[in-house]
């Protein structure tokens, strides 16, 4: 079973997908840079993917980011 994204970490998929930063994506958010890759770490963990890469690919094929 799937673990469903916080709207936090959709928020953050998409900010990664338009290649911000970890320190731009806290920025943006008004979060710590250290939130953000405490997120990251679960959205690769929810999302089974092994790097930035494979979130993106996660984003795309759920209908997260529109190409």
């Amino acid at each position: 079973m799937k673990t469903p994204l916080r709207p936090k970490e959709i928020q953050i998929i998409k900010l990664i997908c338009r290649q911000y930063s970890t320190r731009e994506i806290g920025e943006r958010m008004g979060i710590s840079h250290r939130t953000v890759e405490g997120c990251r770490e679960r959205i690769l963990e929810k999302t089974r993917a092994k790097n930035m890469v494979g979130i993106a690919l996660y984003a795309i094929k759920n209908g997260i980011h529109k190409v």
